[in-house]
C-alpha cells in the first residue's frame, strides 16, 4: 500500500511541476525542485535548480505545453524513478522547440515529501 502510495505521490509530483513551469510558477518549483538538482536538457546543455529559476523567472525559457505518456513509475526504498515521453512546446532564448522526449526523472524523499534531483531527456526521432 505505501509503495503505491508512492508511486502516486512522485507522479503527483511530475505533474505538478510540468504544470508549474508552464505557468512560470516559481513557488511551486521552489518546491518540487530539490536544492542539488541536476537538470540535463535535451540539448545536453546541464543546468541547476538556480539557473533553472532564473531562466524561467526572466522568460528565457517559456514552457508553452508539456504533455506526458508512456509513464513507468518505480520505487527504491527513499528514490523514485520516473520514466516516459513528453510532447514539449516551449520557447528557448525567443526560439521556439518542438520536441517529443525521452526523459528519465529521479525523485529524492525527504523530510516526507518528494523532490526532483534529477532529469535527463534526449529528443526522439521523428520516423
Amino acid at each position: 500500500m505505501a509503495h503505491e502510495q508512492d508511486e502516486q505521490a512522485i507522479r503527483q509530483c511530475s505533474q505538478r511541476r510540468f504544470e508549474a513551469m508552464i505557468r512560470g510558477d516559481l513557488t511551486a518549483l521552489d518546491e518540487l525542485l530539490a536544492d542539488h538538482l541536476t537538470y540535463t536538457h535535451a540539448s545536453g546543455r546541464l543546468d541547476f535548480k538556480a539557473p533553472l529559476l532564473k531562466d524561467i523567472a526572466s522568460g528565457r525559457n517559456q514552457y508553452e505545453s508539456i504533455t506526458a505518456e508512456e509513464v513507468c513509475v518505480r520505487v527504491y526504498h527513499a528514490v523514485g524513478i520516473l520514466t516516459g515521453t513528453v510532447q514539449m512546446r516551449a520557447k528557448i532564448q525567443g526560439n521556439p522547440r518542438n520536441h517529443r522526449l525521452r526523459f528519465t526523472e529521479v525523485y529524492h524523499k525527504a523530510d516526507a515529501r518528494w523532490q526532483l534531483v534529477a532529469w535527463q531527456s534526449t529528443v526522439v526521432p521523428e520516423g
